[in-house]
């Protein structure tokens, strides 16, 4: 029984990552060394053992040796942030492509030695006209996706005590620029601004001109799907739900399935053989 829990910890380590993946857990070293510990312990006097025996070693050893790799030589795991249709190259998980819609983006992903989760994140998309309904070009010269409408939030400034997302953006045509600052619905509750209806997100709009300098009417807190004057121009935020990917590392999935199909021979074979009624002499 002792040698059955060995084994069956010792892949259960390495499995666990491909269940739940992306826990700094995985990459400690005492965590890898304590899977390896179980697998050499399982082994320990292997020649006595029975065939069946052997063979689920040598299945948990597979899986082991795949979660150890993976959690010793893998990346950390890393939150990969990007608007609709962008490509973002990452050093450790290669290019990542985000769709243009947001249904185009799977819950979890495996790939062969990582895997991908989506996980929901709040962004505006913000579109600008002038007085006379003129569609006015959006630009993020700072941005990853300088074209793109819709503003990924990821900075953060402590304003009146909260910590608040804000992003920025230019209105060419105009020669204005923009700073954002988003507020959730439970943030808005909080502070009841006049305007905004409960349970609303909302979006403070603070426009500057070319030279950095405060324009008239320039500051405006907009709901989220209304639209409002900025400065004179017409902006109407809409804070849409577009995943980010959280890309970790994991035991390589070919590896651990062989092992599984080892291990699970080996049982069979262990547990068959247990169960033969001995033939009289």
């Amino acid at each position: 029984m002792a040698f059955w829990m060995l084994v069956v910890c010792a892949a259960v380590m390495a499995i666990v990552q491909e269940i739940v993946p992306g826990r700094p857990l995985y990459h400690y070293g005492w965590y890898n060394a304590l899977d390896a510990a179980l697998i050499a312990a399982a082994m320990y006097g292997i020649r006595k053992r029975t065939p069946g025996q052997q063979l689920a070693v040598a299945g948990a050893g597979l899986i082991a040796l795949a979660g150890i790799a993976s959690g010793l030589m893998g990346p950390d795991t890393q939150t990969i942030v990007g608007a609709p249709g962008a490509t973002i190259e990452t050093a450790d998980f290669g290019a990542i492509r985000f769709p243009l819609d947001a249904s185009g983006i799977p819950a979890r992903r495996y790939g062969m030695q990582a895997i991908f989760t989506a996980v929901p994140r709040d962004v505006v998309h913000v579109t600008a006209s002038d007085a006379k309904g003129n569609h006015l070009t959006l630009t993020q010269p700072t941005g990853a996706t300088f074209l793109s409408p819709v503003l990924l939030m990821q900075q953060t400034a402590q304003i009146a005590g909260r910590t608040l997302r804000t992003d920025e953006f230019s209105l060419p045509a105009v020669a204005r620029s923009v700073k954002a600052v988003y507020f959730t619905p439970a943030q808005i509750a909080d502070m009841h601004p006049p305007g905004i209806a409960p349970g609303s997100a909302a979006v403070l709009f603070d426009m500057t001109d070319s030279k950095e300098r405060a324009v008239p009417h320039g500051l405006n807190l907009i709901a989220s799907g209304t639209q409002g004057n900025v400065g004179g121009v017409v902006l109407r935020p809409d804070v849409e739900v577009f995943p980010a990917i959280e890309a970790a590392s994991a035991p390589m999935l070919p590896l651990v399935l062989i092992g599984l199909v080892v291990l699970f021979a080996g049982a069979a074979q262990s547990f068959a053989r247990r169960k033969m009624p001995e033939l009289a002499p």
